[in-house]
């Protein structure tokens, strides 16, 4: 990786707030404390966690459920502002899941442009083959920024989105806005279903992780980054960045050859659907009979 700077982070109750109305695809967000304080993130109903950034109240939580690891541990794993374009802060207070631990509070320079991603070093690349249309995208936003309300583009490898209120136009081109957040201090979730990540990607044909930078098995190159722009100021908070999968009952850790047996899956109301990302009711129907099956 050229020209980037290597950087380590360091390590008020929030409160419920609305959500912004009419942005895109609002489904995708939700306040990430509830008016206690509490977060709102079902540990329990969730597994298989594929980790960029959290922190160490998050991995207790989660446990034996961690899949792969690949926080910031500047030996593999890094996180990279590119060319200085942002400066890094110390934060204190509570964090997207009620903690009292550090996130990535970063402002935009005055060059012009910024940039930052998690990234790996040369013979180091992340194993992300694991990462299918079961997967679900977590990363928290914040800010205070209510004049200014700047669009931020998010990238998963060479899928590229926008979290604001307009699409990120990054030399010309533009980004699918996927949600927003009020920017009010208080701390937004973002799930998104790694489904929806794959139809951004317009760059390589096998998949969101490009094969010139190692593919899916051996990722060096920015498997989570962001842009906020030129304009010198601009706030970054990001908090809670993982991939997870939601846990079932009736049918739990299907394996390979039992889903082969899968024929069809219906929601509530009798509609076929391709998967079962969304928490609600199912049914499977499969070669030994119908199941029902309960997504939390």
């Amino acid at each position: 990786i050229k020209n980037m700077k290597k950087i380590t982070v360091a390590a008020s109750l929030l409160t419920l707030a609305l959500l912004v109305p009419n942005v895109a695809d609002a489904q995708y967000s939700s306040a990430s404390l509830n008016a206690n304080g509490e977060s709102t993130f079902d540990f329990t109903n969730s597994k298989d966690y594929v980790l960029i950034y959290v922190g160490d109240a998050e991995k207790e939580a989660m446990a034996s459920k961690i899949k792969a690891d690949y926080t910031v541990d500047d030996t593999k794993n890094f996180l990279y502002v590119w060319n200085n374009t942002y400066t890094g802060h110390e934060t204190s207070g509570i964090n997207s899941f009620g903690q009292a631990e550090g996130w990535l509070d970063f402002t935009v320079n005055s060059v012009g442009w910024s940039g930052l991603g998690f990234a790996s070093s040369k013979g180091n690349g992340k194993d992300l083959s694991m990462l299918d249309d079961s997967y679900i995208l977590h990363f928290a936003m914040k800010g205070t920024d209510a004049s200014a309300h700047a669009s931020h583009a998010i990238g998963i490898g060479t899928a590229k989105f926008t979290i604001g209120t307009s699409a990120f136009v990054d030399n010309g081109a533009s980004y699918k806005v996927l949600g927003d957040y009020p920017r009010d201090g208080e701390w937004y979730s973002f799930d998104i279903p790694f489904s929806v990540l794959k139809r951004l990607n317009t760059v390589d044909a096998t998949g969101v992780f490009e094969t010139s930078s190692g593919g899916a098995t051996a990722y060096v190159s920015n498997v989570f980054w962001t842009l906020s722009g030129g304009v010198t100021g601009t706030e970054l908070q990001l908090d809670g960045i993982f991939f997870y999968r939601k846990s079932t009952t009736a049918i739990n850790d299907v394996t390979t050859e039992n889903s082969k047996k899968i024929k069809a899956i219906y929601d509530i109301q009798g509609r076929k659907v391709r998967n079962m990302n969304k928490t609600g009711l199912y049914i499977v129907k499969t070669n030994d009979g119908v199941k029902k099956v309960s997504v939390k």
